[in-house]
């Protein structure tokens, strides 16, 4: 079975991205059929770990 790369992780960060604009960039930007979701703010890790796996990142 082939291993398929991430292709991007997203975060919302802070009360000025409402939900519904939230969604429609990441959309918009070719997000593929796959998410998690966390309540919390875990950008930062998650920054980290785009870095460390050379995948792009879109922090709204």
């Amino acid at each position: 079975m082939a291993r398929v790369k991430p292709s991007g992780i997203f975060s919302q960060k802070g009360p000025r991205c409402q939900n519904r604009e939230f969604f429609k960039v990441v959309l918009e930007s070719g997000f593929h059929h796959h998410a998690a979701i966390v309540p919390g703010d875990c950008s930062e890790e998650l920054s980290g770990l785009a870095d460390m796996l050379g995948i792009r990142k879109l922090v709204l």
